[in-house]
């Protein structure tokens, strides 16, 4: 889908509320954009809650990334190699202490959030397909 690769151009738009536990929209020049593009996202994907929740994290993770952080990524298309405890602290950070998400195993969940990273930084990895 190219449509989350799209979403990078406005990393620093979006913001995951760890007290409200979804994704918040940072005023900027572009902010109309990014809203849109978000919002066709999670129209045209089939995305569950669970999914749509991990994309949400992924975004607030990538938007804390560095530049060097996601040239790296997009080099290594690997989170891991990135950083070998990523998932540890995808499921310190966001997931375990959700109130209001459930989820199956924390393992599954934070790999998705790894998922969506790589596919929103490397498209051509992207796991995730828009509807048409």
């Amino acid at each position: 889908m190219k449509g989350l690769h799209e979403l990078l151009q406005y990393r620093n738009c979006y913001r995951y509320s760890k007290r409200c536990e979804h994704l918040h929209f940072i005023p900027a020049e572009n902010e109309e954009q990014a809203i849109e593009l978000y919002s066709r996202i999670i129209q045209n994907c089939a995305f569950t809650g669970t999914e749509q929740w991990a994309l949400e994290i992924a975004l607030d993770c990538i938007r804390e990334m560095t530049v060097e952080d996601l040239v790296y990524i997009a080099e290594h298309k690997d989170i891991e190699e990135y950083h070998l405890n990523y998932g540890l602290y995808v499921r310190n950070t966001y997931i375990h202490p959700s109130r209001f998400h459930f989820y199956s195993c924390p393992d599954k969940m934070s790999t998705l959030v790894k998922q969506f990273i790589i596919g929103i930084i490397c498209p051509e990895h992207n796991p995730f397909k828009e509807e048409e």
